[in-house]
């Protein structure tokens, strides 16, 4: 785990687009949108091509506030989670009226790679985030060993960290993580709330 966060620590500012000005490259096709929502690749500099599965986009109701519309994406991130064993994820977007997400998957078990582009049409990154937490044991495959690094074994079996948020949830910016039977949101080490 340490390993995981040292790399991790070492990607803010420089590779991930929620936190920092630079962005991977996005090896995918273009879309009407302000960012591809097609299925491709995430080329992430100092960690390597990940792939990007596109899952859903989903758009609040009229007058559904952040939180209630986090509630209502919540159960199809878990699904996702609970039947891959893989993380999703997405970045909240925005147009002052109405909030969307994007989700994907980088079909890992141990991390999903947002990318501050990938939102919908109109819409700018509000500086939150959503990706789910799976549960149990995990067999690593290639895109886990580029996160947890060389030493750890492909197809060797690993047990995730305690459920809540993790270190490197924290490094990543605000935002909703959620578990099996709840949602969480964090805007930093010493506020975590439970949403409902």
């Amino acid at each position: 785990m340490k390993l995981l966060s040292a790399l991790f620590a070492g990607l803010v500012g420089a590779a991930l687009p929620f936190i920092a000005p630079a962005a991977p490259v996005i090896e995918t096709k273009g879309s009407s949108g302000s960012a591809p929502v097609e299925s491709g690749f995430l080329t992430v500099p100092g960690l390597g091509k990940l792939p990007y599965h596109f899952l859903f986009e989903e758009f609040s109701a009229p007058g559904e506030n952040l939180d209630a519309f986090v509630l209502r994406v919540a159960p199809r991130l878990r699904e996702y989670s609970r039947e891959t064993g893989y993380e999703a994820c997405g970045v909240i977007a925005s147009d002052g009226a109405q909030f969307s997400v994007i989700v994907g998957s980088n079909h890992a078990h141990t991390l999903c790679v947002n990318d501050s582009r990938k939102v919908a049409a109109g819409m700018v990154h509000s500086g939150q985030t959503i990706h789910s937490h799976p549960v149990g044991e995990y067999r690593v495959n290639a895109q886990d060993k580029l996160l947890l690094g060389a030493l750890t074994p492909l197809n060797s079996r690993q047990k995730r960290g305690p459920a809540g948020v993790s270190a490197e949830d924290l490094l990543s910016g605000h935002g909703y993580v959620v578990e099996r039977n709840r949602v969480l949101h964090q805007a930093g080490e010493n506020a975590v709330r439970l949403v409902n």
